[in-house]
Formats: structure tokens, sequence, C-alpha cells
């Protein structure tokens, strides 16, 4: 599992502390879970006429969104909460104040998204502890897709992006050089051989480099720009086996050390067949030889 920094707020009995315990507990360590962090510190200075330094901690909340770090509010129906509160013997809020607290992270959200800060809301009123732990957990990963389309990295971010595709497992990371799918014949070519020869549905397809190039050349910096999304999908796969598709794909992985050597394995790119330096069956035999995992 690949590392991660968390923050959940929101208003009193919306489950934010059982829920930290349960992801922290399933990422063993790699998540850090912050619970009531700056967003807490906003608004309950707003509610409670507190005189701070509200600009600090709002340049804080936007470097650690830059960085990668993943903001939740949780929210929850009035009616569940009531209950929550009688459980729990609830003395030092009020379920009125509740309504008017919960309304201000809501206002929030939408605040920081006028800022360019995306923040989660999970609404735990109808949800088990391990439900609402599981959706954060998916928001994290689908963050991954948005990342990519969203990336300003390096010189070619102007151009289409890719994120994956041809997904049926994730024991096998297909890994090509750079948008397959801008060359539908290789794609199509590369997805048949994949099922004909029985892995398509263990398998992963995606780039090296997420960007498509004008000339279609790919350097070395551009493979290092994009590491970091590469690395993080590796890191969330887990993949018993990378395919590196080319020498260019295949000696980067080497030298960049983001996967045990032993387990890459190289074979021609697609583009192979369009150029007539293999056949199909060739190519296809080529493959089976490759994987067995």
């Amino acid at each position: 599992m690949y590392s991660q920094i968390i923050h959940i707020d929101g208003p009193d009995k919306t489950g934010k502390d059982t829920v930290r315990d349960i992801v922290v507990k399933q990422a063993k360590g790699n998540y850090l879970v912050y619970v009531r962090s700056f967003i807490s510190q906003i608004i309950y200075s707003r509610l409670y006429n507190r005189k701070i330094d509200e600009k600090f901690f709002w340049e804080r909340l936007k470097n650690e969104y830059l960085q990668g770090a993943k903001f939740f509010v949780f929210i929850c129906m009035v009616e569940e909460v009531e209950h929550r509160f009688k459980a729990h013997d609830e003395k030092d809020i009020h379920i009125s104040e509740f309504e008017k607290h919960q309304e201000a992270f809501l206002n929030f959200v939408q605040e920081a998204a006028d800022k360019g800060v995306k923040i989660h809301v999970i609404d735990t009123s109808f949800a088990t502890p391990q439900e609402s732990a599981r959706e954060l957990e998916n928001h994290v990963q689908n963050d991954f897709v948005s990342n990519c389309v969203n990336c300003n990295l390096c010189k070619v971010k102007e151009s289409e992006k890719s994120t994956n595709y041809c997904i049926g497992g994730k024991d096998i990371l297909v890994v090509n050089t750079v948008n397959l799918k801008v060359n539908k014949d290789s794609f199509d070519f590369l997805q048949k051989c994949l099922l004909e020869s029985g892995i398509l549905e263990r398998c992963v397809v995606t780039d090296s480099v997420r960007c498509s190039t004008k000339s279609g050349k790919i350097e070395y910096q551009d493979f290092s720009n994009c590491s970091f999304h590469l690395q993080h999908q590796i890191e969330m796969l887990q993949p018993k086996v990378i395919l590196a598709l080319g020498n260019q794909v295949y000696e980067f992985l080497i030298a960049s050390k983001l996967f045990p050597t032993h387990k890459i394995v190289k074979i021609n790119s697609p583009a192979v067949i369009k150029f007539g330096k293999v056949t199909e069956a060739q190519y296809l035999k080529q493959l089976k030889n490759s994987i067995k995992v």
C-alpha cells in the first residue's frame, strides 16, 4: 500500500474517530490520519468568534493539498445524530448547534472548491463505520485518476492524457511507453493478444508517460517527470509482475528501481507489428512465453 496523509473533519458524532481507527489499522501504518485539522480550526474560530490568523491555516491547508494530502468532511442526518447523542449521553453540544455546525462545514467545502481545493464529503447517516472507511479509501484511490488528468509536472501537460485502461485484474501491470490508445490498432492488437494468452483478466494496462507527444518521441526526462504517477499505481495495485512493452520502458523501470528488477519482463511493443518486424503469430508466442506467473 502507498503512503498517504488524510485529514478528516466535521461536526461531532459523525464517526470521524471510529473511521480513522479502521483506516489506520487497514493501512498498516502507511496512512497518517488527522481528525480535526485545518478545516475545524477555521470553522470553530468562526463559530465562536476566536481571533486567529485564518490566512495562515488556509495557506497550510492548500499547501498540504497541493502535496497530495486528502481532505474529508463527515456529515450525518440530524435524526441519526440525535440517537448518537442519547447513546453517548452527549451534553457538550445541543442538537440545534449541530445543525449550525454542519451547515458551516458544508459551506466551507464549497468555499474550498472555489479556491481550487477538493474536499470529499462522506455521509455516515446509514453506513457502518466499515462502509464509511471503504468509501474514504475509494476516494483516495479514485483521486489517482484525477491527479493524472490534472497533472502539470512536465512540458507535455497540454496533450491528451491517459490513466488506466483494459482493466481486468491487478496481478500483471502492463506498462507501455506513451498513451497507447492514440494508436487504436496497436491497443486493439495488444488487448487481443492478452485475451488469447489467457491473462487479460489479470492485467492492468497503463502508460509510463501519461501524455501523448506531438512528435511521438519520449526522452528519459519525460519518464522521470511522470514516475510519480507510476509509482503510486504500483504501490496501489501491488502487481506480481510488470510487463514492459519495449526497450525504453524496460530500461527506465530497471534504472528507476520502482519495482524489483527480477519481476520486470520485457517484450516488444505492439508497434513492431505495424512496422513488419514480427508477425502477429510470433508476437503472441513471445507474449505467452514471457508471462509465466
